[in-house]
């Protein structure tokens, strides 16, 4: 089993329970009837829509936490097979290149150019994302991720994923709305259900399982390497 595939499943596994918690709990508030049951259960009640962007936050971070996983374990798998440049296929060498380039404009840094491109030519390949990103931060999508901006991401690897879900774009903003403090917790809560939240999980979940299918396979047949 892959790295990514292992850290998805105790993620997915997080979420899951989650989402039978919100479940249990709506129904929970459903079935009180008797005065002492309403009592005990109004303070969960109007912590209802709080616990249901929680959620919706866990969601967006499987997405997130998912996509860095699938990046880093392509560029730990490039790193492992010792590879030069020219054994790369032309999406990689453009990231490997881009990895030692901090800027091409460089206002007359000719020296440290040359060098970059000596290291290229001449290195073994290794790549480390984190390195990458304080380099390159918006190469891989910067900011909050939906569909298609996870599909600009992985064409750069020349994978063109056939999972495609619009339900991340509505994700992504409630979880902008929490994050940059628009909204607060109660407000992105009171407007979804409990069942609207559920699947979207599942939607999410299922969305993620074919990108990493192909993501697998992307490593597997060693699809970074320049074809025969």
């Amino acid at each position: 089993m892959l790295e990514i595939e292992t850290f998805f499943d105790e993620r997915k596994t997080e979420l899951i329970k989650y989402a039978a918690f919100l479940r249990r709990l709506e129904r929970r508030i459903n079935k009180a009837q008797s005065s002492s049951e309403i009592a005990l259960i109004m303070p969960l009640k109007d912590q209802l829509p709080v616990f249901k962007s929680q959620a919706i936050l866990m969601t967006y971070n499987l997405i997130e936490g998912t996509i860095n996983k699938a990046i880093s374990q392509i560029f730990d798998k490039v790193s492992d097979a010792n590879l030069k440049h020219n054994e790369l296929s032309d999406h990689l060498q453009k990231i490997w290149l881009k990895y030692l380039t901090l800027n091409i404009d460089d206002g007359g840094k000719h020296k440290e150019r040359i060098t970059d491109i000596n290291q290229f030519i001449s290195s073994t390949v290794e790549l480390e994302l984190l390195e990458f990103r304080k380099k390159n931060k918006s190469y891989f999508g910067a900011g909050s991720l939906d569909s298609k901006r996870i599909e600009n991401i992985f064409l750069k690897f020349s994978i063109q994923l056939t999972a495609k879900e619009f339900k991340l774009q509505e994700i992504k903003n409630d979880r902008n709305f929490l994050a940059h403090g628009e909204k607060s917790f109660t407000e992105v809560g009171q407007g979804k259900t409990v069942s609207e939240i559920v699947i979207n999980c599942r939607k999410v979940i299922e969305y993620l399982k074919k990108l990493i299918e192909q993501i697998r396979n992307y490593i597997v047949t060693e699809s970074f390497k320049v074809l025969p």
